[in-house]
This record gives structure tokens, C-alpha cells and sequence, in this order.
């Protein structure tokens, strides 16, 4: 009465001995060369630093031939290559190299359209414009930041900051002022953004003579975020440096000491 229990015993662990063999082996993924090369170069540019120029810029241009190889070599890895594109775009803008800089940035699209580094490199074709005094450019480069990457917040905030001062230095004071002002309500995750955007309006207040609009300004500015404090003692802190740092209140501070030091004149 015991031989069937006994058998089972012995063929059960035999069968599934025999089923282990047969079944297939699970291929292990295999590995992203992309990401190692995205690797590989940040290393090599990492020492770069604190090197003599020279040597600095010898390794630079070893550090993009490394994202060139990953983008011509991997292209169907589309984020790698968006990354190596711009990472590639900065090292040719820090070399001076602004044509290829400026293709590179551009090439960058080519393998995302709406991400992070699309939208980093969309602001880097406006400072290129912008630098070299094609106001109009810069601004619709900065612009399709805004129409093409709205969800990367921070690339948007910098664009709409740089649309403002760009329409000061054409002289459109109005406007360049009136975005500047609307930053705080288009993003209102970025106060200290907007407290240097105030500044700046502030300033170019300042710059036409317009002292008493310019105070008005500032002193709206600073009591409407000290209102605001005190759910976040970090960002406070932070609020609190950037309206103790305006250069606006300072320049207008600076005028009235110097008119209270001037001297009557003798009647």
C-alpha cells in the first residue's frame, strides 16, 4: 500500500527537473549602450575641471565627440539622444563655437519636442539671438519655449523673464514691463523669479526718471510677499533676501541720500 506514495515521491522532483531543463531560458535585457555613452562623456567632461584652458578645451572637444558618436550610433535611443544633442550644444557654446552651438541646440527637437531638454535648448537658440543683438529672434525662440514646452515650468519661467528684459532693450518699455509684471501671476511657484522680475521693472522705471511710480512699485512688491510669508520658513528666507537685495530700493535709497547731502546754495 505504500509502492504509490513511494513512486510519487521519487517522480515528482524528476519531473520537475525535466520541466526546468526544457523551459526556455528568460533572455536578460540587454544593456542600453546610449546611457553608457551618456555616461562615458559626463565622466570624461567632469575632468575638464579646474584644468588649463588648453588642456580644458582639448577635453571639451573630446567630451563631444562622445555625444556626436552616441547620437550618429544610437539615433532609435531618442531621449539619450535628446540629451547628448544639448549637452553637446553647451560644450560648443563654451568654446565659442555658436553656429554648430546653435544646430546643435536645434538638432535637439529633432528627437524630443516637448521635454526638458527641448525647451532648455529652445531658451539657449533665444540667448544666442539675444547676444547677438537680434532682439526679434530671440524673442520668438524664447516665445515657442512658451507654445511648445508649456509643461517645463521653470524653461517657461526663464523664457517669459527674458521676452520682458529683451523688450526693454528695444526700448518697448511698456511692454517689456507689463510681462515682467505678469510673471508673478503666471507663476506663482517662483517668488523670488518674480521679486527679480519687480526689480527689474523697478528699474527701468528709474532709468526714465519716473522715481515716484518706481517707489509705488517696490513698496507693493514688498508688502504684498511679506504678506505672504510665513507657511515656509526655507522659502521664506529666501523671499526675504531677494526684496532685501532689489536693486531698485537701493538706487532710489542711494538718490536720496545723495539729494539730503547736497548743499543749499548761498543766497
Amino acid at each position: 500500500m505504500w509502492k504509490k506514495p513511494l513512486l510519487c515521491l521519487f517522480f515528482i522532483p524528476l519531473l520537475i527537473a525535466l520541466v526546468a531543463v526544457q523551459a526556455p531560458a528568460q533572455k536578460a535585457p540587454e544593456p542600453n549602450p546610449a546611457k553608457a555613452k551618456l555616461k562615458e562623456a559626463s565622466s570624461l567632461r567632469r575632468t575638464s575641471f579646474k584644468k588649463p584652458k588648453v588642456e580644458k578645451n582639448r577635453i571639451l572637444l573630446e567630451t563631444a565627440a562622445v555625444y556626436e558618436s552616441l547620437i550618429a550610433r544610437c539615433a532609435e535611443f531618442k531621449p539619450e539622444c535628446a540629451q547628448a544633442s544639448f549637452r553637446a550644444g553647451e560644450i560648443y557654446r563654451t568654446l565659442g563655437m555658436v553656429e554648430k552651438a546653435e544646430s546643435s541646440f536645434l538638432r535637439t527637437l529633432e528627437f524630443e519636442q516637448k521635454g526638458e531638454f527641448a525647451a532648455r535648448s529652445l531658451v539657449e537658440v533665444g540667448h544666442i539671438a539675444r547676444r547677438a543683438k537680434d532682439y526679434p529672434a530671440a524673442i520668438i525662440g524664447y516665445e515657442r519655449v512658451l507654445t511648445q514646452c508649456p509643461d517645463v515650468r521653470d524653461e517657461c519661467a526663464d523664457a517669459v523673464t527674458w521676452i520682458g528684459k529683451v523688450l526693454l532693450k528695444m526700448k518697448d518699455y511698456e511692454k517689456g514691463r507689463q510681462k515682467l509684471l505678469a510673471f508673478e501671476r503666471q507663476f506663482p511657484e517662483f517668488p523670488v523669479a518674480a521679486i527679480r522680475n519687480i526689480d527689474v521693472a523697478a528699474q527701468s522705471l528709474i532709468n526714465e526718471e519716473r522715481y515716484d511710480e518706481a517707489a509705488a512699485m517696490i513698496e507693493d512688491c514688498v508688502n504684498r510677499f511679506e504678506a505672504k510669508m510665513g507657511d515656509d520658513p526655507k522659502a521664506d528666507k529666501k523671499v526675504e533676501k531677494a526684496l532685501s537685495k532689489m536693486k531698485s530700493a537701493e538706487r532710489l535709497a542711494a538718490r536720496s541720500r545723495s539729494a539730503s547731502t547736497v548743499e543749499p546754495a548761498d543766497n
